[in-house]
């Protein structure tokens, strides 16, 4: 994992790869968190459909 360092010439953890690692690792955090809190939102407004089509009976 050295993409950094081929595409911008700079070599910011010196060739260990923990900066790439890191930046791998926030990008996947951020997709797990907007993902999750979008299934909870999704599941909410399942729950608000379905009880205000109870309460209709």
């Amino acid at each position: 994992m050295d993409f950094i360092e081929r595409w911008f010439g700079i070599s910011p953890d010196r060739g260990s790869g923990a900066f790439e690692f890191i930046i791998l690792f926030a990008i996947v955090a951020i997709a797990g968190i907007v993902w999750f809190r979008r299934s909870i939102v999704r599941g909410c407004l399942h729950l608000v459909a379905r009880l205000r089509h109870l309460s209709h009976r």
